[in-house]
């Protein structure tokens, strides 16, 4: 992890093969679980304002999980 470490690289912790206990130990547990909050508020936010236009939250998520590849 970065010193600087952001909502990316705590959200590419899961997906990299780190199990609870290993983020219990290194205590980012709550840090992951508030990093996938923020992520599902985000999608929410974006999806309310591009709702508009027939985008939907899924659509968001899909384009998502392609980029940060969760």
């Amino acid at each position: 992890m970065p010193v600087n470490y952001t909502h990316y690289h705590l959200l590419q912790l899961e997906r990299k093969g780190f199990t609870i206990e290993e983020l219990r130990f290194n205590n980012l547990e709550f840090e992951v679980y508030a990093a996938k909050r923020e992520l599902n508020k985000n999608i929410q936010y974006v999806s309310d304002i591009l709702g508009l236009y027939g985008v939907t939250s899924s659509e968001i998520r899909e384009l998502i999980d392609e980029k940060l590849k969760l």
